[in-house]
C-alpha cells in the first residue's frame, strides 16, 4: 500500500491529482474517484459502477472543465458524456469509499458524486431506471 499511495503523492504533485480506480470485487461494483481536489479546495469527484477506462477519462475531464469554478451541484452537466445525456453531482454524505484520499489528506473530506442515467436518461432516483449497480452515497437532487 505504502508504494501505491507514493505514486498516487507523484501524480498529484506532477498533474494537481489522480484518479484511483478501483476494479469490480465480490461485493462491490467498480468504482473510481479524485484525490488531491481537496488541496485545491474542491471537492473530490467519485464515481460507481463503470469500469476504470470508462471513469477515469470522465473524472479527468470533470476536474479539467471544472477545475476554475464550483461544480453545479443537483443540476444537468452536459459537457462530460456524449449522445446527449447529462450527469448529475451530488454531495456525497458517506465518503469512506475514498480511501487512498484519506490516507495521504488530513481533515474532513468532502467529495461530489457524478451520477449517470440509464439509456433512457432516467437517473437512479427516478423510476423506471434500469442502473441497479450505480450505488449513491447521497441524496437525489431536489427538483
Amino acid at each position: 500500500m505504502e508504494a501505491v499511495l507514493h505514486d498516487i503523492e507523484w501524480k498529484i504533485i506532477e498533474h494537481g491529482w489522480a484518479v484511483v480506480a478501483v476494479g469490480e470485487g465480490d461485493s462491490e461494483p467498480a468504482f473510481a474517484y479524485t484525490v488531491g481536489l481537496h488541496d485545491r479546495g474542491h471537492p473530490e469527484l467519485y464515481i460507481s459502477a463503470l469500469p476504470p477506462r470508462v471513469a477515469q477519462p470522465i473524472l479527468n475531464d470533470a476536474v479539467r472543465r471544472h477545475l476554475d469554478t464550483a461544480l453545479p451541484v443537483g443540476e444537468p452537466l452536459h459537457d462530460l458524456l456524449s449522445g446527449g445525456y447529462a450527469m448529475v453531482a451530488i454531495e456525497m454524505k458517506d465518503v469512506r469509499p475514498l480511501h487512498v484520499a484519506h490516507a495521504l489528506q488530513d481533515g474532513q473530506i468532502r467529495a461530489l458524486q457524478l451520477v449517470y442515467p440509464d439509456a433512457a436518461h432516467r437517473f437512479p432516483w427516478g423510476d423506471g431506471c434500469a442502473l441497479t449497480q450505480q450505488r449513491l452515497y447521497g441524496s437525489a437532487p431536489l427538483t
